[in-house]
């Protein structure tokens, strides 16, 4: 395992940034070199995806310090890298739509790197390759795949969260955990004073709702951008 904790966490942060965008900037400008070789990118994604969950999973088994409030895979980035492999593996476009929208929370990974840009110091490997995949995949369907959103999800998901997150209240209070974000109630306090579990799971569900709505507006610009008719005497841009 790598630990950055070799330099200030602030430039971390910034090159973590800002090589994430420069990723999708070259997604967009290559757009046909990686239509061409979309298989050989798509093992390349898994070979890393699939590294980090082993490390993420297996170092704690390998080392005696697994421990059941930590390191089970219920957080909603831990269920989207999982059904980000599945789609890896089996390539079903079926699994287009949730892979989409449930990739798509990993971006605030890059943003909000684990609460704070102070916690970087304790980060690894494993959550830099899983934040930046999730973050980008969406765009990769959108810009290789032709994929074009659908609004189901948009409501289904924070349904789904919102049902998962309540019930894990018990389950965490049993575990001595804080999976499906209860930890980010302290940062919610700072804002809102003495809002309940409850409360900020709803607002969270409200959150999601909003940012999907967003990401369906985004997905639908770019997909009318990508597949719209170029002049006869002007080659379409990659």
């Amino acid at each position: 395992m790598i630990v950055f904790d070799f330099a200030d966490p602030t430039l971390i942060y910034l090159v973590y940034n800002l090589l994430t965008f420069a990723l999708l900037f070259a997604m967009v400008r290559h757009r046909a070199f990686l239509r061409k070789h979309d298989r050989t990118v798509l093992w390349v994604i898994f070979a890393l995806l699939a590294y980090s969950q082993l490390i993420r999973y297996g170092m704690p088994i390998l080392t005696n310090t697994f421990l059941v409030a930590e390191h089970l895979p219920f957080q909603t980035c831990r269920v989207s890298s999982v059904v980000l492999l599945y789609y890896l593996v089996r390539r079903d476009e079926r699994a287009h739509p949730w892979v989409f929208y449930l990739t798509a929370t990993g971006i605030w990974g890059v943003f909000i790197t684990n609460g704070s840009i102070a916690a970087i110091p304790e980060l690894t490997e494993y959550y830099f390759i899983d934040h930046t995949l999730l973050g980008l995949m969406p765009f990769y369907l959108l810009l290789v795949k032709d994929y074009r959103p659908s609004y189901r999800l948009v409501y289904v998901i924070p349904l789904a969260l919102l049902t998962t997150t309540t019930l894990f209240i018990p389950i965490n209070a049993w575990l001595g955990g804080e999976y499906f974000h209860l930890g980010n109630v302290t940062i919610a306090r700072l804002i809102l004073p003495g809002i309940s579990p409850i409360g900020f799971f709803i607002l969270l569900s409200l959150a999601l709702f909003v940012y999907f709505n967003i990401l369906y507006w985004i997905g639908h610009k770019v997909a009318d951008a990508t597949t719209s008719p170029m002049p006869a005497n002007r080659p379409r841009s990659v």
